[in-house]
Formats: C-alpha cells, structure tokens, sequence
C-alpha cells in the first residue's frame, strides 16, 4: 500500500493539554488534596477510553485490531468504573460505599477481568508486527529492545510480590489483587521492546504513529510503576507520569481511528 504521508509530529504534544490542566489545578487546590489526583486520574482514563473506543470503531467486527482494541477499552471501562467507584463516590459519599466484605470480592472481579483484557490485548498486540510479516533489519536490534524493558519489568515484578506476600490476604479476592495483578504487569512492560520495534518498522508511516504513541505511553506506566512500587516516591511530577501515561496510550487510539479515516491518504 503505497500514499503519500508527512508525520505528525504534533499528535506527539496532545496530552500536553491534559498535562497542564492536571498541573494547573494541582497548584490552584495545593498539595493537600487528593481529589486533584483523583480527579486528574479519572480525566485521564476517561480519556484513554474515549481513544481505544474510536479505534475501535475503525476495524470490524471479529477483526484481530478490532479485538485487540477492544479488550483495552474492556480494560479501561473496569478501570475508570473501579476509579470512579472506590476512588471518588465512596469517598464523597460514605453512605454510597460498600461494605468491606461485599467491596473486596466486587473490586477483585473488576481487577481481574480488567487485567486480563488488558494482558491478552497488548500480547495480540505485540504479536501483530509478526502476524502482518514485518521484521526488523537487525537481530541484534531485536535483542536490545528486549534487554532493555524485560529485566526492568521483572524487578518492579519481583518487589511487587515481595511486598504484596508481606501482607496478609483477607480472602480469595485480595489474593488476585496482590498476586495475579503483578504477572499481568510483569507481561505487559516485557512488551514495550515488540511495540517500539513495530512503530521502527513502520517508520516513515503513518501507522507508525499509534505504535510509537503506545509505546511512549507504556513507557511511561514503566516509569511511574518503578518511582511508586520501588522507589516508594509520591507527588505531582509522580502522578504527572501516570497522566502521560494514560494520555498517550488514549492519543494511540485517537491517532489509529484518524489515520484509518476514509478519506485519510497513509503510508505503510
């Protein structure tokens, strides 16, 4: 498939926006407060949704980036609804919140099928540079991408079951959140090498943008995952990362439903 395309690097500075809005009331409402980061949180996510469901819309039904997109809005949807939920109303309105016992085993099904949508999404995702015949030029390139993601992935893993074991487990549902939880992390960071090496491939594309635009995105869950479970560190550059994070991983979606669009001219 051969078209004329200029990248858009600008599709590079969207979340910038969402950035500044999230930094602009962190200072407006201080340090203090939480409900910014709840709030910014919620924005954030809900704008990942938005962009994994225009892609989605994209490709039809019973299509492999049609299910793959998909399973990341399944993601998202039980994300933003256990955010939402145990993060803001019941918060706000103690009246509205659950019992502990009936909240564990609802936030646990929410956790685990979000989780699991979201694993199977980004290893169908991976895959399909292979699926479609892409190759990278170099072997050795291939072995780089993954030396340089696969032993971060593993220690956030490791210190995330070490301090995850410390604790003591309520019941079944506490442990999928403590031990299930950190393996599908463990997979979905070990694949940011595959994805970046997708979005080399298709450099000089226009389908090279999601690619590139989710890996950043994965990136960047890498880094805020490695500052709060290793480093234990908190605060708004901290949180800012999770914020680009989800705000890139939603543009990857926003930018695969736009250069798919009819009357879009792309290159492969």
């Amino acid at each position: 498939m051969t078209m004329q395309y200029a990248p858009q690097v600008k599709w590079f500075l969207l979340p910038l926006p969402l950035l500044a809005l999230f930094l602009g009331a962190e200072w407006l409402a201080g340090p203090a407060t939480g409900d910014v980061v709840r709030g910014g949180v919620l924005l954030g996510k809900f704008f990942t949704l938005i962009g994994f469901a225009l892609a989605a819309t994209r490709f039809s039904w019973g299509d492999r980036m049609h299910r793959i997109w998909s399973l990341f809005v399944l993601n998202m949807v039980g994300l933003l609804g256990q955010e939402f939920y145990f993060g803001y109303v019941s918060v706000r309105w103690p009246e509205l919140a659950l019992s502990p016992e009936a909240a564990r085993p609802v936030l646990g099904v929410v956790l685990l099928i979000a989780n699991i949508a979201s694993t199977m999404a980004t290893v169908l995702l991976a895959r399909t540079w292979r699926e479609a015949g892409l190759e990278v030029e170099s072997t050795k390139l291939r072995h780089m991408a993954k030396l340089a993601v696969v032993p971060i992935a593993f220690a956030i893993f490791v210190v995330s079951m070490r301090e995850n074991l410390q604790r003591e487990p309520a019941d079944v549902w506490d442990t999928i959140v403590l031990v299930i939880l950190p393996f599908g992390d463990f997979v979905c960071f070990s694949l940011i090498g595959p994805l970046a090496l997708t979005a080399f491939s298709l450099r000089g594309g226009s389908l090279a943008l999601p690619w590139a635009m989710f890996a950043l995105g994965s990136a960047f869950w890498v880094a805020w995952d490695v500052a709060t479970t290793m480093s234990h560190l908190s605060g708004v550059a901290i949180e800012a990362m999770r914020i680009l994070a989800l705000g890139y991983t939603g543009c990857a979606g926003i930018e695969q439903w736009w250069v798919l669009r009819p009357q879009a001219r792309f290159a492969v």
